[in-house]
């Protein structure tokens, strides 16, 4: 006898109706009781360093840090009833007004694997198969750098520090120029780029596979292998680049995908270390990685959008490996997606001492095996005697998988409904 069943999915732990009507009506949310922010994919957790000197907030609807509001929770990966290693802090912050707790709560849970880097589609030529692409935005200056001043082999001009794709479907790098002063009414957010300078390069395309037909059912998207990324402070060449404020508004890597996603895998395959906004030659580290996404392309001009909370999957870092992702200072990552279930997220507070921007914060999409606050000097956690900050997107986001699909609602269950059909035969 063969009998087949109806399999409907639901939200984990909540009935049929709640995010779709036509199951119920529940109206509760999914997202409202699952944050974007998972860690423990690992065995890992909280840090036990500087756990109550760190704050998770939400971002508000402008996209900027609600200085006010905090999260319900922080989801955390686990088998057991506490998150990490036994002893480990299950909050974040204190019960201070200042510095509100938001507790761990453990979940039970399957992640879905880690994308595995295509191989190199017939028709493309990608010479960089064997290795991995260094991004290095080391310096502020509006004029190219290059020779043996050059922070990469790969990368002749240290301070191109604008990823797109260009007008001809590949990957490529600019240098822009800086639109400066910060204003710290707007929260310490750079002012998109205005302007192109001198010419793009295309080297780091030599590292990318680009996959899909272009079709609404099938899109392109973009896989890039990469070493490292580092950005940071470069005031050596540059007079304009003397405040605090131009500082943080002309240390940024801006990733554009206007045209379509692009992912940046960190393997273990070709030796990937890391990504750092902390480590600085000249006592700086306020480096920021920023998502841009417009409506349309327009190839003359960079993007001046920054990207919305439903866009934050379409710019994304992967990793197999224990790679530790380290914001310092005034340091932001903004608006991507980051996957790295081997890896940590150090937040490094230099200076001691938290300003207006919010320093140093992480806002989008993040699944880590351990997060670790108020970070010293990139080494030491819980001795930078200041305030380190997570922000929460409240929009549920969609994620690739690596190839050109969704990895999907992680908290949705399949469950039996009803029988739909018997067979004696």
């Amino acid at each position: 006898m063969t009998r087949e069943f109806q399999v409907v999915p639901k939200c984990c732990g909540l009935s049929f109706g709640s995010g779709q009507a036509q199951h119920g009506n529940d109206t509760r949310s999914c997202d409202a009781n699952l944050p974007r922010i998972a860690v423990g994919l690992n065995g890992g957790g909280l840090l036990a360093n500087g756990a109550t000197s760190g704050e998770i907030r939400n971002i508000s609807s402008d996209g900027l840090t609600s200085l006010t509001t905090n999260p319900s929770s922080i989801l955390c990966v686990s088998s057991n009833a506490y998150c990490g290693a036994p002893g480990s802090p299950q909050a974040v912050g204190t019960t201070s007004a200042s510095n509100l707790a938001v507790p761990i709560n453990t979940i039970k849970l399957t992640v879905p694997p880690l994308p595995v880097y295509p191989t190199c589609p017939t028709g493309q030529t990608c010479t960089g198969s064997t290795g991995g692409f260094n991004i290095r935005t080391t310096s502020a200056s509006d004029t190219a750098q290059t020779g043996s001043s050059a922070a990469s082999a790969t990368q002749s001009a240290i301070n191109q520090d604008y990823v797109r794709i260009n007008a001809g479907g590949q990957v490529e790098m600019c240098n822009v120029t800086s639109n400066n002063p910060v204003v710290a009414s707007n929260g310490g957010i750079p002012v998109p780029p205005a302007n192109f300078v001198g010419t793009c390069s295309t080297q780091i395309n030599n590292f990318c596979a680009k996959l899909g037909s272009g079709t609404a059912a099938n899109p392109f998207t973009y896989h890039c292998r990469i070493t490292s990324v580092l950005v940071q402070d470069d005031t050596l060449n540059n007079t304009r680049n003397t405040s605090n404020t131009d500082r943080i508004q002309n240390n940024s890597l801006w990733i554009d995908s206007t045209v379509a996603p692009i992912y940046l895998y960190l393997n273990s395959e070709w030796n990937a270390t890391g990504i750092d906004t902390v480590t600085s030659t000249n006592g700086q580290a306020d480096g920021q990685i920023i998502h841009l996404k417009c409506a349309t392309a327009v190839y003359t001009v960079p993007c001046g959008v920054t990207a919305t909370q439903s866009n934050f999957g379409r710019v994304a870092f992967y990793s197999n490996t224990n790679i530790v992702t380290s914001i310092g200072d005034d340091g932001y990552i903004r608006n991507v997606f980051l996957y790295t279930p081997k890896g940590d997220l150090w937040l490094n507070n230099i200076s001691g001492n938290p300003d207006s921007y919010g320093d140093p914060a992480f806002s989008g999409t993040m699944w880590v095996n351990n997060i670790a606050m108020n970070c010293g000097n990139g080494s030491t956690c819980g001795t930078g005697g200041g305030i380190t900050r997570l922000s929460v997107a409240a929009a549920s986001v969609s994620v690739s998988n690596g190839g050109g699909g969704t990895l999907g609602n992680l908290f949705y269950e399949p469950i039996v409904r009803s029988t739909a059909s018997t067979s004696l035969f």
